[in-house]
């Protein structure tokens, strides 16, 4: 395309696409720049009518196809009726592309949002899988360790019951603390592993039953009181 050809074209497309019906010197200038490209054989400018539909908003395409033909309409003559009749084809044809490339792009970007949103749902899953798992974890290991730990402290203490009254009470001393430690021991995993798994949006602190945790504490106190009764007044 040669340099003239060019600026014609761009001329052609600026009164194609004017915002406002064309005034008497626009509309000779359209004319004579349309009697040109019949006497010169020179193509519709297709690309670049595509090229000013596309870049139109979406919303005022309709007004602006309205308006372009309005234009036609108005330097349409026997002479140039090819050329005319040739632009408002392909400005329809233009106006169903951009529709229908919007349309497809639409329906990725809801495909894209779906995938995203279904990857944050399995994120989510994966990361409840991992806290379930390590709660599991976390709460057979303390169950197994207070378990053997208190096994262990009352097999010790019951064998030594056939030796006398002060080595009886050693081991009740020795069976209270050991107690003591292991719950401590125990409450201490169940923190750290509430601490691990808690969400981000949760803050609360892991809670223990206060009459529960009482109990537990007060009865090995007794045991360890009787112990130190035992080792020291008999």
């Amino acid at each position: 395309m040669s340099d003239n050809n060019a600026e014609l074209n761009e001329s052609f497309c600026n009164l194609l696409f004017s915002n406002e019906a064309l005034n008497e010197k626009e509309t000779k200038t359209f004319t004579n720049i349309l009697k040109t490209m019949n006497d010169d054989n020179i193509h519709v400018p297709y690309e670049m009518i595509t090229q000013r539909v596309f870049e139109c908003d979406e919303n005022q395409l309709d007004v602006v196809i309205k308006t372009a033909n309005e234009s036609l309409t108005v330097v349409e003559n026997d002479e140039n009726k090819n050329i005319i009749d040739s632009t408002r084809r392909h400005l329809e044809l233009s106006k169903i592309q951009d529709r229908f490339i919007n349309e497809k792009t639409k329906k990725a970007d809801e495909k894209l949002n779906e995938i995203n949103e279904n990857s944050e749902k399995l994120s989510e899953i994966k990361n409840s899988i991992y806290s379930d798992l390590i709660s599991v974890l976390g709460v057979f290991t303390a169950i197994s360790f207070a378990a053997f730990g208190g096994i262990t402290a009352v097999s010790n203490m019951f064998h030594g019951l056939d030796n006398n009254k002060s080595h009886v009470g050693f081991l009740l001393i020795c069976a209270s603390i050991s107690f003591l430690l292991i719950y401590g021991v125990s409450v201490t995993l169940f923190v750290g592993i509430n601490k691990l798994i808690k969400s981000e949006e949760s803050e609360k602190p892991y809670r223990f039953s206060g009459l529960f945790t009482c109990m537990l504490i007060f009865i090995p106190i007794l045991i360890l009181i009787f112990g130190l009764i035992i080792l020291y007044k008999f």
